[in-house]
């Protein structure tokens, strides 16, 4: 059986460690790894997901997107090129922008990369 650790995209969370400390690193915050490695791991995956789901995450993605009719045609085009993990990813963004921790990591980063140029 594979471990909790392990997932099926073949990414285990220490593996996943290292990118999310350099990340975190770049955008100058400090912290624990352990809850975005997490985060991540669990969007790793070569398995599917619904329509249903997709339609769930794409509705609030658009809702909050600064233009909703170019949020759509860029997905519309990423699925029509049938891009990797793009589910995924997506599904990763709709769990980022509402989590106001991350948001806030995310904004401090890159003011403090912008303050860097």
């Amino acid at each position: 059986a594979r471990s909790s650790k392990q997932r099926s995209g073949g990414m285990t969370e220490a593996a996943l460690s290292p990118i999310v400390e350099r990340l975190m690193a770049v955008l100058g915050v400090s912290g624990t790894t352990n809850e975005y490695t997490q985060l991540l791991a669990q969007h790793i995956s070569g398995e599917g997901m619904s329509a249903v789901g997709m339609d769930l995450i794409c509705r609030k993605l658009r809702e909050r997107a600064p233009d909703p009719r170019t949020f759509d045609a860029r997905y519309e085009e990423l699925k029509g090129r049938n891009v990797r993990e793009l589910d995924r990813t997506l599904h990763l963004l709709q769990k980022l922008t509402e989590d106001k921790a991350v948001l806030t990591m995310l904004s401090d980063g890159s003011t403090a990369c912008s303050s860097l140029r």
